[in-house]
Order: C-alpha cells, then structure tokens, then sequence
C-alpha cells in the first residue's frame, strides 16, 4: 500500500514539473544591420452601421397665452379681441441616422374645445444628421397661434389645451 502511495506522489510531482508553455509575443533576436518582420492581422466585424436610430430633440416654449377681449369697434360692430402669445415655438432637432418628419398638432382640453389652437406648418421635414456637426443638426421650428375667446371668470395658468409632436 505503501508503496502504491509513494507511486502515486511521484507521478503527481511529475506532473508538476512539466513545464507550461506561456503566450507571451512572438520574440525576434537581431544584430547590427539587421530587420525584423511581422504580419499585422486584421478581423472584420459587423456591427449596427445598418441599423437605423432615431434621436431628436424637442425644445419647447413656454405655450403660455394672454386672452385680451378687446375693446368695441362700432365700424365693424365687433370687439377687437385678441391673443398675446409667450414661447409659442416649438423646435425640432434631428440627430438621427435617417431622416424624420415631425407632425405638430393641439388638441383642446374638455372645457376649451371652443378655442382652436394651429400651427403655422403643422409638419417639419428634417434631414439625416449624418455628416453634419451637433452644432449643425438640422432642425425647424414652428409657431402655435389659438384662436376662439376665453371667459374672464377663467383662472390664471388654466390649461386649455396641448401640443403634441410626433415623429414619422
């Protein structure tokens, strides 16, 4: 038993002692004169350059109106009232591989539905980023406008409505 032990160890140090080979770099020794060469290899790999990505930006204004329900004009025998807007531009900046188009649109809340909001386009077509600087981006930019009349009993800030964009 003992001796079938005493083998086993052996060969187990055996084992031990074959040497590992290591992948370092290929090594070239050279003299005085001398050159060394070596082939530079190069892989391809697909990766997602087909892959179309969407990305843009919208800035917004403010979307806040003043309702001014005017003053009487006895030539036309109408009030002369109007609208004041604060940031009613909204901008659309394209950083994506392809290019967009963005539909601008308003919609009236519940109890506005008698004051109609437009744009003055409604639709922004934008080209590709591709090939242009962020600084350069290209973009557009529409106006909202409203229109109908506003009751003097509404509070300040009251929502009448909302700008929706989307891209197609």
């Amino acid at each position: 038993m003992k001796k079938i032990f005493v083998l086993i160890l052996t060969f187990a140090l055996a084992l031990t002692a074959v040497s590992v080979p290591a992948f370092a770099a290929d090594t070239d020794t050279i003299g005085k004169g001398g050159s060394a060469v070596k082939d530079v290899k190069a892989t391809y790999s697909a990766g997602d350059s087909a892959a179309i990505v969407y990305s843009v930006d919208i800035t917004w204004g403010e979307m806040s109106f003043t309702y001014n329900d005017g003053a009487w004009d006895p030539d036309t025998h109408k009030y002369d009232a109007s609208w004041s807007p604060k940031g009613n531009t909204v901008t659309v900046t394209n950083h994506s591989n392809t290019a967009v188009t963005a539909k601008l649109s308003y919609t009236a809340a519940d109890n506005y539905t008698d004051i109609a909001g437009k744009f003055e386009k409604g639709e922004l077509s934008l080209a590709t980023a591709v090939g242009t600087d962020i600084s350069n981006a290209p973009h557009g930019s529409d106006t909202l406008t409203v229109s109908g009349a506003l009751s003097s009993e509404t509070p300040a800030d009251t929502i009448i409505g909302r700008v929706t964009v989307t891209l197609n």
